[in-house]
């Protein structure tokens, strides 16, 4: 049996990356962009053999779902993983200077 997880993206986070890449190249450099675009997925892909060395995303409302949380650099990747399917769903990703409720919020709708 395979201990590998499959990586999977809500539409959301999708969206996430992409609002983070366009923003980088409009005020910092396409450069600085696909680096930190690079980056983001080399940390997903980590996810793919051991989710669990991650950290446990504190504060959320609802003991049911368990988020996790990867950093890399100043970005704040929050997955979910999926035991049954051998799944990671990326659920989140935002700068770690963006308000801790809005996280909550998106997460909790």
């Amino acid at each position: 049996m395979s201990d590998f997880y499959e990586i999977e993206f809500t539409s959301a986070a999708e969206s996430q990356i992409d609002d983070i890449v366009f923003y980088l190249e409009q005020n910092r450099s396409e450069l600085a962009a696909e680096k930190v675009k690079r980056g983001i997925f080399e940390a997903i892909e980590g996810l793919i053999e051991m989710p669990h060395r991650y950290g446990l995303l504190r504060g959320m409302p609802n003991p049911q779902i368990t988020f996790r949380r990867v950093l890399k650099w100043s970005y704040i990747i929050v997955f979910h993983i999926d035991e049954d399917d051998k799944k990671v769903m990326i659920v989140d990703v935002s700068h770690s200077r963006q308000d801790p409720q809005k996280l909550i919020d998106r997460l909790t709708e």
